[in-house]
């Protein structure tokens, strides 16, 4: 038996080896341009100008603009030759996408060094957002060839203007990020090549459908914002001579499973050894069905922002009132609030939901529908204000203070409506303090059948920010949601998910950002991997310890068989 083994356990280890390494490709943007609030531009195409911009609200007395102007760029990529490139090296549906970035370089790269051209801003260090957009309305493939034009009437005015002929073409965009420029050393007065232009990668993260699009070889329009009041971030444009903006996806082999691995290796076995012990595919079978019903396989992440969020007051002034366009909301404990000159005590707790029905989408189309299941749920939550003992500057909010706190899963998301809720997440108009726990309120069945997921322990941080925060420097927490069997299924069925967050202790006040936030949104995080859904609790078998019962089994079923010839091995 113990050289048996020997043979055996190296076979199934290479029969389950790991996956393929991950391939990366890229593409040039089909299509790029700007808008500028400026009056000289805000009627004008900027789609073949060698530079686009993102620009905060800022004047550039420098180059004797005295008024301020805002500017926002746009960006698609193809992403049909990328399919194209890991169908022929992987196999149709034979592959995943593993990371998305946008590559942008950039010819005047200086903070403070102006462009020597008064259309755009001084570059400045700062913050700046990238979103995806479901619209590709804005420009036409067919006439963007070669510099990569936007349709002529697509400006400033048209985008943002009243019944502007692209005024939906920010509709249902996803924030995918939000980023930090800092400049660097590069300016050029001539057109700069890819390699010695300044580079920056900005990384598009997880989102579900932007890695659905990338699989489907779809269209993707990117479309970047100020996200603070002082960036101005100069990027080439394709009518540039060379640095021009580029997709960068790496993706890699979706993994054999464990289990049709396992039975690779049981079926080596067999047939390394049927010539002794006959040729029944008992061994493998059996091998197969006992141990790789539950085996793991390494889990992928996805996440949405919120679609609504808002909070509850129990102060008077607040009771009757829909809180969700604060930019904050807050978990407090009853608590008075002397340091901004309230001196009662009041109760706050926060709402937010999101839909999964995208991330169901990306796990439907990574690992097949119905044949993945939730391994982790996470939501990761914002604060502008996070220092302990230091008012938010508003009398709405309490003083945050260290404490606990408690998640809950609601089994009711009448609160808001989906279709009105808009990107600022709001509430029903209708929704407040005495609404819920007043008498007869019209949500008064709202916490009906809540399920606890976990309680937590906040201890605050360094940040406070009077101004809007980007995502990374704004204290972000990560707050682990357990292993609830009805939240797991609500994500797999792609429905929607209600949270409550509330007190557990009489000291605690959190502060979380709000959807009205231009940046730093609650989000929600999933983890899953392949294989229908099982029992929520159960843990699955390590790798090597399915393999190596996997080798044990197959051997004993091999070796307690009977011989396919009159006597025993022995007799022959």
């Amino acid at each position: 038996m113990k050289n048996t083994l020997g043979i055996a356990l190296p076979v199934l280890w290479l029969a389950a080896g790991p996956a393929l390494a991950g391939s990366r490709l890229s593409v040039e943007a089909v299509a790029d341009t700007f808008l500028s609030s400026d009056p000289l531009f805000a009627n004008r195409d900027m789609s073949n100008f060698g530079v686009m911009v993102v620009s905060a609200d800022q004047a550039d007395p420098a180059q004797g603009s005295t008024h301020p102007r805002r500017m926002n760029l746009l960006v698609a990529y193809d992403t049909a030759p990328l399919k194209a490139g890991f169908d022929a090296e992987f196999g149709p549906g034979g592959w995943r996408v593993d990371a998305v970035a946008a590559q942008w370089y950039s010819t005047y790269d200086i903070p403070g060094t102006p462009a020597n051209n008064p259309r755009y801003n001084v570059p400045a260090a700062g913050a700046f957002s990238i979103v995806l957009l479901a619209d590709n309305a804005w420009f036409d493939p067919a006439k963007a060839a070669g510099p990569g034009l936007a349709n002529a009437d697509l400006n400033w005015n048209s985008v943002f203007g009243n019944a502007g002929a692209y005024a939906g073409v920010l509709a249902g965009a996803q924030t995918l990020g939000v980023y930090r420029y800092s400049g660097g050393t590069f300016n050029s007065e001539t057109k700069c090549a890819q390699q010695d232009c300044a580079a920056y990668r900005w990384d598009l993260g997880s989102n579900p459908t932007l890695l659905q699009a990338v699989l489907s070889g779809d269209p993707v329009s990117l479309f970047a914002a100020a996200a603070d009041d002082q960036v101005a971030y100069l990027v080439n444009q394709r009518g540039s001579a060379g640095g021009h903006p580029l997709l960068v996806v790496t993706a890699s082999a979706v993994p054999l499973p464990p289990a049709a691995a396992l039975f690779a290796g049981a079926l080596l076995l067999w047939r390394r050894f049927a010539p002794r012990h006959g040729r029944s595919l008992a061994a493998p079978v059996l091998a197969l069905s006992a141990l790789t019903a539950n085996a793991a396989q390494a889990d992928t992440t996805l996440s949405v922002e919120a679609t609504a969020d808002t909070f509850l007051s129990s102060d008077p002034t607040y009771a009757d009132r829909d809180m969700s366009a604060f930019g904050a909301m807050q978990i407090s404990a009853n608590l008075p609030d002397p340091l901004q000159g309230i001196d009662y005590p009041r109760t706050m707790d926060l709402l937010v939901a999101y839909r999964t029905a995208a991330i169901k989408s990306g796990f439907d189309a990574q690992y097949g529908a119905g044949n993945w299941h939730v391994t982790a749920v996470k939501v990761k939550w914002y604060s502008n204000f996070d220092i302990i003992g230091e008012p938010a500057h508003n009398p709405q909010f309490n003083v945050p203070a260290v404490g606990n706190f408690s998640i809950a899963w609601l089994a009711n998301d009448n609160w808001f409506d989906a279709a009105n809720a808009g990107a600022q997440g709001l509430a029903n108009p209708d929704l407040n303090w005495n609404s819920v726990f007043g008498g007869n309120g019209a949500y008064s069945g709202l916490l009906n059948g809540k399920q606890i997921l976990g309680t937590y322990s906040y201890s605050g941080g360094t940040f406070n920010g009077t101004s809007n925060c980007s995502n990374e420097v704004c204290a972000p927490r990560f707050w682990d949601l357990g292993s609830n069997a009805g939240l797991f299924n609500r994500i797999q069925s792609g429905g929607v998910v209600s949270l409550l967050g509330f007190a557990a202790d009489t000291n605690v006040t959190y502060l979380a950002n709000q959807l009205t936030k231009p940046a730093a949104h609650p989000q929600l995080f999933v983890s899953a991997a392949a294989g229908a859904p099982t029992a929520v609790n159960a843990v699955p078998l390590p790798d090597w310890a399915l393999l190596l019962m996997a080798a044990i089994l197959a051997l004993l079923l091999l070796g307690s068989a009977p011989a396919s010839g009159a006597g025993t091995s022995r007799d022959r």
